[in-house]
């Protein structure tokens, strides 16, 4: 037992673990360079559970070389000092990792927030119009009442490949049946109402034209060999109205806060007879995902979850693309009973920040941004203080108790929109209890060691 207390102690094992860590930083400096990817070197070395025993290993062996010079006399005080920071740091930095806090908030002008999200953290947002639970997805799967949520499937990475009226071979409007898409113009059915089809066509501005030298009321989808579609319509009057809506569609109608499902809307600015009156066309905005292969940075990646859903005797299936910033759009189940989002962890914070104003300067005859600075108003939820704060690119704000706010990004660079603002919100609870003290520790002791002749020990030690 004695010699592992030495051993524990002794500077043989200090350079052991100083060995075995530099091996380790080297080796996750190599697989970020190799990948690119801060993210996966995190995962795979630096929050590995063997480096985080090297920590531990660490504050024993500082611990333990300390209490090996027992009993202490006078002459052993700088030494004490010293290994007294350095334990201090070493435990701000484990504490910092279990209890701090680093996320960001993502502001619009006039928008004010109280949670964070927390980067590259994984829960799934499960919401009624009664409340809102946050799973983490390690606690999947799950049940919340009678609802039963099971993973199918999970996939590291995965595109977002959404089209609009037409699928499969079909074109989908709301309230009526699915309409095949045909390769040639039909013949019309009705003379006063709409005569709605679907087409694919190579050239489609020929297309357009000749239908619009029709005298009959209709409404035509054509599908370009991009798979962009092009809505022209032609009434009675010989009014033409043309629309075009691309593939990747994201104007879209929002109905009873995502629980009422999404749509993407076509309106026609009169009838099949006249112009008295309008006609409005929906179809179901529902995204289809397709898998593909990871990327190296694994930032870049946008995971896929498939859940199976289940509710008394009946089942649905869901597929939810990881959302990284947790403000898109949430999917309705159950005829609108719940809304799912596969999101970020989020965390609540003792302050209400509202962005009041957003600037960003750019370089002469450039649209690039030179600078940014937002204006805050950060209120206290405890106190109900409210305190001005501006934050710039090299200009921090730190609240009394700790936490640090910091100005990542503003976007977009247009001065005609609305900006936001990207914040990164940083709280240490221990910073200046225990790792500032902790570097004062070590700068006094190296200061006795180095400065303070031998010989003062020896007198006063005599």
């Amino acid at each position: 037992m004695s010699k592992l207390y030495h051993f524990l102690g002794s500077v043989h094992f200090a350079v052991s673990l100083i060995l075995s860590a530099a091996f380790l930083v080297i080796l996750g400096t190599f697989f970020e360079a190799k990948t690119g990817s801060h993210l996966a070197a995190t995962e795979k070395i630096y929050s590995h559970p063997i480096f985080l025993a090297l920590l531990i290993l660490f504050f024993i062996n500082i611990l333990f070389s300390a209490l090996r010079r027992w009993p202490f006399r006078i002459k052993h005080i700088p030494f004490l000092i010293t290994h007294l920071g350095l334990l201090m740091i070493l435990s701000g930095t484990m504490i910092k990792s279990l209890f701090g806090l680093q996320g960001t908030m993502g502001l619009l002008e006039g928008t004010g927030k109280e949670a964070v999200f927390l980067n590259n953290t994984q829960e799934l947002l499960i919401e009624t119009k009664e409340g809102s639970h946050q799973i983490p997805f390690t606690k999947l799967p799950t049940q919340i009442g009678a609802l039963e949520v099971d993973v199918v499937h999970f996939a590291p990475h995965s595109e977002e490949r959404t089209k609009t009226w037409i699928e499969n071979g079909f074109l989908y409007i709301s309230g009526l049946a699915p309409i095949p898409v045909k390769d040639e113009i039909p013949q019309p059915k009705y003379d006063d109402s709409w005569n709605v089809f679907a087409i694919r066509s190579l050239h489609v501005e020929e297309t357009m034209q000749t239908l619009k030298k029709y005298s009959y009321p209709l409404i035509a989808f054509i599908q370009d060999p991009e798979e962009h579609v092009h809505l022209v319509a032609v009434n009675k009057e010989g009014q033409t109205h043309y629309e075009h809506f691309p593939k990747d569609q994201k104007t879209i109608v929002i109905y009873d806060q995502g629980y009422g499902g999404y749509a993407v809307q076509a309106e026609i600015p009169f009838h099949s007879k006249d112009s008295h009156s309008k006609t409005i066309l929906e179809t179901p905005y529902i995204p289809s995902f397709a898998l593909v292969e990871p990327h190296q940075k694994w930032e870049e990646n946008r995971p896929l979850l498939w859940l199976k859903l289940s509710l008394n005797d009946k089942t649905e299936f869901i597929a939810l693309q990881y959302d990284p910033f947790g403000t898109g759009l949430k999917w309705a189940a159950f005829q609108g009973k719940y809304l799912f989002r596969f999101q970020p962890r989020f965390v609540q914070i003792p302050y209400h920040v509202r962005l009041r104003k957003a600037k960003q300067t750019l370089y002469p005859n450039s649209n690039q941004p030179s600078g940014y600075e937002s204006d805050l108003w950060i209120t206290d939820l405890r106190s109900h203080v409210t305190t001005e704060a501006s934050i710039r690119m090299n200009q921090v704000f730190e609240t009394w108790d700790g936490y640090r706010f910091y100005l990542a990004n503003i976007y977009p660079n247009q001065e005609t929109k609305v900006k936001g603002a990207q914040i990164i919100i940083n709280h240490d609870p221990v910073k200046y209890l225990v790792t500032y003290p902790g570097c004062f520790m070590i700068a006094l002791g190296m200061i006795l060691l180095f400065f303070i002749p031998k010989k003062f020990y020896l007198r006063a030690q005599s």
